[in-house]
């Protein structure tokens, strides 16, 4: 085949929309490199730069083979992929193509998986980072000592395990600490207890502590949280005052190098960091997790906070469902079990006791199972541990059940219907806030209700709906007249920051309401009013913001590290790749009181039966 073949992939490739311009342009590349003008590895090429731009991190070739990945209709024939043993021979010999540890701009490894370089080296380097601190553990400990700070810090509930405490003896004793669980487990509570643990047995030394998320609202949320914990904690003061209130983002840590994708902290220069906690570790990619564990000193500890049941990050990789094993059931080793009980006098009797040779990480790992925001019996709590089994009749039958008031099922099959229905909810669920003056007041109320979408565009997206509710506020006279082009901005407009903005200190995730000064009396100049990590208001004039965009209704993914008392989430009326069982459990576990969920039968059944399955050696490097 020549190139003629070449140009009818391309030209396939293009009108199914398998392949976007960058993936063309990097296969014709890597043809360039060679006399050789294979389609076969010219298709290679340019599905493994789709899968990385589709949150893969590497094109799985026994997956791959022999499927149609895009058909012409006016084209001469399909493009199908070679079978694997042909495929790999080819790109075996091909001179672009490398054995992992080789400096080539393909790794091709002995599963079939084929990467590009950089995420073949993201991946082994985390996994080498991980295996490094799972291999040892810190300092001997006093037991009498540690006991006697876990009872004032952890008091007993009198309710069996105490699980946080659990998760506080492994952060003491490993230089890895995994601890996850739903909304609502506890875990940003926890760790608050847990930090003054750590420097409560530090002897006396003062610890440099670091607390770090994925985005802006993330870390507001968890400086919220560690402010709050630490007034009631159980310890000295110099204890609490070593707990730090700043928290940043990844970003904003380790200190990106302008006009590259390095940063200031790294393999060489390593953050100055005794102690470091992610939190939302779920959003985190493999690119950004893997520089991020290599910028911490080997003999710090790492305390990584997260819902393995959530969303995956909206870059490559699965990094927190990786190193979790999926739904891996919890269990420790022998050995840790007898340090769990010689430290906190929990005896472990119902965790399954592992053979030695799965201990390592599984003794990292804390799974936090009580759900402290929802009752044992509540409908949220029900329906996203059935959504989470797969078990699509209990959580219809949840959702259609009169009696269960946090839950319920709105049958929507047509745009008309879903504006229709919308109507009377958006301006019930936004009066308040839109006839609230005060600013503190108004973002509180403001959260009390949110609308999610499982899509950003199309009628049943995020964006239409934002269109819908500034209509049918602005005829109910909830809100001015305005112009979306040149006159945006009106009294009560919520919007959402889209970019960081680090001299601001706005960041991706933000929400602020546009009101007037509530003191002046005039409202002719409004301001942006936002709420920062201390719970202090800031303001600013609506032209200095960093990019942004109307929120009264927002998708799944920019929901995630955020809660409202009652959320909609609204489905579209056909199946999409996106709609997963992951993306159901993270927009209905945004509620606290109350969620509804509007969409067709089929499109949620469909959804709940898929999980996202993201091609990755990570889990297999950790756990085989």
């Amino acid at each position: 085949m020549g190139k003629e073949s070449i140009q009818d992939y391309i030209s396939t490739l293009k009108t199914a929309g398998i392949c976007s311009e960058i993936d063309i342009h990097f296969a014709r590349f890597i043809l360039a490199c060679s006399n050789d003008p294979d389609p076969d590895i010219f298709l290679a090429a340019a599905l493994v730069s789709r899968a990385t731009a589709g949150g893969d991190i590497c094109l799985n070739l026994d997956a791959a083979a022999d499927s149609v990945v895009g058909k012409d209709p006016a084209g001469p024939v399909p493009v199908i992929c070679p079978p694997t043993i042909k495929w790999r021979r080819k790109l075996r010999a091909h001179p672009t193509v490398g054995h992992p540890g080789q400096r080539r701009p393909l790794i091709l490894d002995d599963h079939n998986r084929l990467y590009l370089y950089r995420y073949w080296e993201y991946e082994n380097q985390l996994s080498a980072a991980i295996r490094q601190r799972v291999a040892g553990e810190l300092a001997d400990f006093n037991p009498r000592i540690v006991t006697a700070i876990l009872s004032r810090l952890f008091p007993d509930n009198g309710q069996g395990a105490d699980w946080q405490k659990v998760a506080a003896v492994t952060a003491l004793l490993k230089r890895l600490c995994i601890i996850t669980g739903g909304p609502g487990s506890g875990k940003t509570h926890a760790i608050a207890g847990i930090l003054a643990l750590i420097l409560a047995c530090a002897d006396g030394n003062k610890l440099n502590i670091c607390l770090t998320a994925p985005t802006g609202k993330a870390a507001a949320r968890l400086g919220e949280a560690i402010l709050q914990v630490k007034k009631d904690l159980n310890c000295s003061p110099t204890v609490k005052d070593g707990i730090p209130n700043e928290v940043f983002t990844i970003h904003r840590l380790l200190k990106p190098i302008a006009g590259t994708p390095y940063f200031h902290y790294n393999r060489k220069r390593q953050l100055p960091a005794d102690v470091v906690v992610v939190d939302e570790a779920s959003m985190v990619d493999l690119a950004l997790m893997s520089k991020l564990m290599q910028a911490v000193a080997p003999d710090a500890r790492l305390l990584i906070l997260g819902d393995k049941d959530q969303l995956a990050s909206v870059e490559a990789g699965s990094v927190l469902g990786d190193v979790c094993h999926g739904h891996v059931r919890q269990g420790f080793s022998q050995n840790f079990l007898k340090q769990i009980a010689t430290y906190s006098e929990i005896a472990l009797e119902e965790v399954v006791h592992l053979p030695e040779k799965a201990a390592g990480l599984q003794d990292c790992i804390c799974v936090l199972p009580k759900n402290y925001r929802f009752a044992s019996r509540s409908g949220i709590g029900e329906i996203s541990r059935a959504i989470n089994r797969g078990d699509i009749n209990t959580s219809m039958a949840l959702l259609k059940n009169p009696a269960e008031a946090a839950v319920e099922w709105v049958a929507i099959s047509t745009p008309t219907e879903l504006n229709r229905q919308l109507g009377q909810t958006i301006l019930e669920g936004y009066r308040k806030y839109l006839t609230t003056k005060d600013p503190m007041l108004a973002m509180g109320a403001f959260n009390e209700f949110k609308i999610l979408c499982a899509l950003k565009v199309g009628p049943y997206g995020a964006k239409a709906v934002n269109i819908l509710a500034e209509q049918l506020l602005q005829r109910s006279n909830l809100i001015g007249d305005h112009s979306t082009v040149s006159q945006p901005w009106y009294r009560g407009r919520p919007v959402m920051i889209t970019r960081n903005d680090y001299g601001l200190g706005l960041y991706n995730g933000d929400i602020g309401i546009t009101l007037p000064d509530p003191d002046a009396s005039a409202e002719d100049h409004l301001y942006v009013y936002f709420q920062d990590a201390a719970g202090k208001i800031r303001r600013f004039l609506p032209h200095r913001l960093p990019p942004h965009e109307t929120v009264y209704a927002m998708t799944v993914h920019k929901s995630q590290g955020s809660e409202f008392d009652t959320v909609i989430l609204i489905l579209p009326d056909k199946d999409y790749p996106l709609m997963t069982r992951e993306l159901i459990y993270t927009g209905l576990t945004r509620a606290r009181r109350k969620v509804s969920i509007w969409g067709t039968e089929p499109v949620l059944t469909t959804a709940v039966s898929r999980q996202i399955e993201r091609s990755s050696g990570l889990r297999e490097a950790l756990w085989e």
